[in-house]
């Protein structure tokens, strides 16, 4: 099991997670975690125009983590800052219990 305690931050509104988004893949998932920039890679469906894969990340990943969430930076980038309102431990539970992970 990886530890991916240095990649999720804790602030007072939740816990904060980067993102390097590859878009108009054939499902949404999260697909490996780069190490060196301590990043999470995720696929998603939805082209990179009129916020169309914005609003599938903070949809899905709503769904994912059962928590409000909310793209913080990167909104015109691949890379991204995510802000998942719920607590660290949660987060890392669901990160851990993804099977590209």
């Amino acid at each position: 099991m990886k530890d991916f305690q240095h990649a999720v931050r804790q602030t007072p509104q939740g816990a904060v997670l980067e993102l390097q988004v590859k878009t108009l893949q054939r499902v949404f998932a999260f697909k490996g975690f780069n190490e060196w920039n301590c990043t999470f890679k995720l696929n998603v469906t939805s082209p990179a125009r009129n916020g169309k894969a914005n609003n599938e990340i903070e949809r899905e990943l709503k769904k994912t983590f059962s928590a409000p969430v909310k793209i913080t930076a990167g909104k015109t980038s691949a890379h991204k800052k995510v802000l998942v309102q719920t607590g660290i431990e949660k987060v890392l539970h669901v990160l851990h219990q993804q099977p590209e992970l």
